[in-house]
C-alpha cells in the first residue's frame, strides 16, 4: 500500500454533507463542506471545497469569499472569533492575508473516476434507455485529463475496456482470462502494450470514454452484487426451486485449488481499481448510480408460492394488502414500483411483507433478518475502508429505489464526503440530477494555504463561506505526514519504473545499485570540475606572466610637518 494512504484520512464530524438525509426532513441551505485535504507533504498542503445552494446546486465559490481557520491538536476548531489562517476575496487572497485559490478545472490535482451503474434485471426498460446519456453528464463534469472507467454490476461485475482505442466493450471483471490475468501480471511488473484500455484500467480522458458507452448490454442477472453479500443457504435454495440461480459460473484454474475474485461487490471493484491505477494525491471518486439492491430480487415471490398452503398467512397477506390500498398481487411485478408489500426487497422496507414471510416461510424470514445485520456491518467496514484510500461516492437513486435502498447510498455517500441525489423519475435522471452532479464537481474549488505545517501532527480545518449569510463547515481532521525532501518524488518515480520493467524481485537491488553508481558518478564528476576550474585558473596565471602579481606594499610612515618658527 502506498504510504499516502493512512496519512490524509479525515474523521469528519456528523458524518459528512449532502443532499438528504432519509427520515430527517428537508437539509438545511446553503451548505460548504471541506472535500479534501491533502498533506502528506506538510510543506505543500491544500484542500478542496465545495458548495452547495438550495436544492442542492453548486455554489461558485470564487464568486463569493472564503476564509480558512486551522487550529493544532485534537480540539476542534472554533471559528467564531478566531483569526483566519487565510482569506479570500473572489480569486485571489484578501488584504493582508496570501494564499492561492483555483477552480479544480485549472489546478494541478489528479482526478481518478471510476462510475459504477446498475444493470440487473429489475431495472426497468425506461430507466436503462436514459443510463447511457447520464453517465455522459457525469463525464463532462470530470477534469480534461481525468482517468475514469465504467462499470456495470448485475450478477457480475462487467468491465468497460478497448483492444485498439476505437471501440468499448464490456468483459467480466472476475474472470481470470479478460482482466485478472493481466492485472495480476501487471503487478508482477509486465506492462500494456498498444494503443486500448486494458482489463481494470483507467481511460487517460473521459473524451475517449464517452464514445465507448453510447450503447449499454441489456441487464440480467437476479442477483444483483453492489456490495456482493453472499447469499444465505435457505435464500438459494428457494430461489433454485423457481429456476433462479446465479448466472456467475464457478470458475477455477488449473493453477489455482479455488477462485479468488479481485472483488466480490461493484463498490469494492471499484475503489480497488482507484487504489490500483491511481496516485494516492489524486482525487478518487465513485459515482455510483444505483438502486441500492444487493442480493436475490425476488424474496417476496419465495412467500407467494407457499401463501396458499395456509390459511392463516392467507389472511394476513390479504390484511397486508389492504392496509396498503392495493389487492394482493400473487407475484411481484417489477412494472409497479418498488416498495410494495409483493415487491419488497430483502423483506426490510415493509414490516407487512416480513409478517408474511415469517408465517409462510419463517426460515428464510430469520435468515433475511440475520441478513440484515450483516449488511449493516458490512457497510461499516466499507466506509471505513473507502476512507483510509482516500475514496469518496457521490450516488444518485434511480427512479423506483425502495427506502432501504436509499438509506443504503445515503449511508455509503454521506459517510464518504460525498453526496446522495434521488433522481425521481427517467426525466430528471436523463438531465438535471447528473448535471447537478457533474456542476457541483466543476465547482469544486483548490486552495493552497501561505504556510506550511508541522510533519507528524494532527490538526482540525474549516471553511467559511462569504456572503449575506455565512456559512460554516463541519470540522475537518487530518494528521499530516513526515517532511518530504525535494529529490523524494523523482526517486519514487524512478523506483517504480525499475520495478514495472524488472519486477519486485531484481527490480529493488537494480534501482539501488543503479542510485549508488549514480551518486559516485556525481561525486566524481564535481571533483573532476573542481580539478578542471583549479587548473584553468593556474594557466591563466601563467599567461600573465608566469607569477602571481604581489601586491603592492603599504606605503611608509608619512613624515609629520612642522610649521615655521618651530
Amino acid at each position: 500500500m502506498t504510504r499516502a494512504g493512512p496519512i490524509v484520512v479525515a474523521t469528519l464530524l456528523l458524518g459528512a454533507s449532502g443532499l438528504a438525509r432519509a427520515g430527517t426532513g428537508d437539509p438545511e441551505w446553503p451548505q460548504v463542506k471541506v472535500d479534501r485535504v491533502e498533506a502528506w507533504d506538510p510543506g505543500r498542503w491544500r484542500i478542496l471545497v465545495t458548495a452547495l445552494g438550495e436544492g442542492g446546486q453548486p455554489i461558485r465559490i470564487l464568486d463569493h469569499g472564503l476564509d480558512v481557520y486551522l487550529a493544532p491538536g485534537h480540539e476542534a476548531v472554533n471559528p467564531l472569533g478566531a483569526s483566519p489562517l487565510t482569506r479570500f476575496e473572489g480569486d485571489v487572497a484578501a488584504k493582508g492575508f496570501s494564499g492561492k485559490i483555483r477552480p479544480i478545472g485549472k489546478s494541478d490535482v489528479a482526478q481518478a473516476v471510476v462510475i459504477v451503474v446498475a444493470s440487473h434485471a429489475d431495472v426497468a426498460p425506461d430507466v436503462r434507455e436514459v443510463l447511457s446519456q447520464a453517465i455522459q453528464t457525469l463525464l463532462k463534469g470530470l477534469r480534461k485529463d481525468a482517468r475514469v472507467t465504467v462499470l456495470l454490476y448485475g450478477d457480475t461485475i462487467q468491465v468497460l475496456w478497448s483492444p485498439d482505442g476505437q471501440r468499448g466493450e464490456w468483459r467480466d471483471f472476475n474472470e481470470y482470462q479478460n482482466c485478472l490475468g493481466r492485472l495480476r501480471r501487471e503487478a508482477a511488473g509486465e506492462r500494456p502494450d498498444g494503443a486500448g484500455l486494458p482489463c481494470g484500467g483507467l481511460a487517460e480522458q473521459p473524451d475517449t470514454v464517452q464514445g465507448w458507452i453510447r450503447v449499454l448490454p441489456p441487464g440480467q442477472g437476479l442477483f444483483p452484487r453492489l456490495f456482493g453479500i453472499r447469499e444465505a443457504e435457505e435464500v438459494r435454495r428457494e430461489a433454485e426451486s423457481r429456476g433462479h440461480s446465479v448466472l456467475e459460473r464457478r470458475r477455477t484454474d488449473e493453477s489455482f485449488e479455488s477462485f479468488e475474485p479481485f472483488a466480490t461487490g461493484a463498490v469494492e471493484a471499484a475503489a480497488r481499481l482507484l487504489m490500483a491505477g491511481s496516485e494516492p494525491e489524486a482525487e478518487r471518486l465513485i459515482l455510483l448510480l444505483s438502486d441500492g439492491r444487493d442480493g436475490y430480487l425476488r424474496v417476496s415471490d419465495l412467500a407467494s408460492d407457499h401463501i396458499g398452503r395456509n390459511r392463516a398467512c392467507t389472511e394476513k397477506a390479504k390484511s397486508c394488502a389492504a392496509r396498503a390500498g392495493e389487492g394482493w398481487a400473487g407475484r411481484s411485478d417489477p412494472g409497479r414500483g418498488r416498495g410494495t408489500p409483493a415487491d419488497d426487497h430483502e423483506g426490510g422496507s415493509s414490516e407487512c411483507t416480513r409478517e408474511v414471510l415469517e408465517c409462510a416461510i419463517p426460515r428464510v424470514a430469520t435468515a433475511l433478518r440475520r441478513r440484515e445485520d450483516v449488511v449493516r456491518e458490512y457497510l461499516v467496514m466499507l466506509v471505513q475502508r473507502l476512507r483510509a484510500a482516500g475514496v469518496r461516492v457521490h450516488a444518485i437513486a434511480l427512479p423506483g429505489t425502495d427506502e432501504v435502498g436509499a438509506r443504503r447510498l445515503q449511508a455509503v455517500s454521506l459517510k464518504t464526503g460525498g453526496t446522495f441525489r434521488s433522481a425521481g423519475n427517467v426525466a430528471l435522471l436523463a438531465k438535471d440530477t447528473p448535471q447537478a452532479l457533474a456542476d457541483e464537481m466543476k465547482s469544486q474549488v483548490v486552495v493552497v494555504p501561505p504556510v506550511g505545517l508541522d510533519p507528524g501532527r494532527e490538526y482540525s480545518l474549516a471553511v467559511a463561506l462569504a456572503g449575506p449569510e455565512r456559512v460554516t463547515s463541519a470540522p475537518y481532521r487530518f494528521r499530516t505526514g513526515s517532511r518530504v525532501f525535494f529529490f523524494e518524488r523523482p526517486l519514487a518515480r524512478a523506483r517504480g519504473y525499475v520495478i514495472s520493467k524488472l519486477g519486485h524481485g531484481i527490480g529493488p537491488p537494480v534501482f539501488w545499485a543503479a542510485v549508488v553508481v549514480g551518486g559516485l558518478m556525481a561525486i566524481a564528476f564535481v571533483w573532476m570540475m573542481g580539478k578542471g576550474i583549479v587548473g584553468l585558473a593556474k594557466r591563466l596565471v601563467k599567461k600573465g606572466g608566469g607569477k602571481v602579481p604581489k601586491a603592492p606594499k603599504a606605503p611608509g610612515k608619512v613624515p609629520t610637518l612642522k610649521r615655521p618658527g618651530k
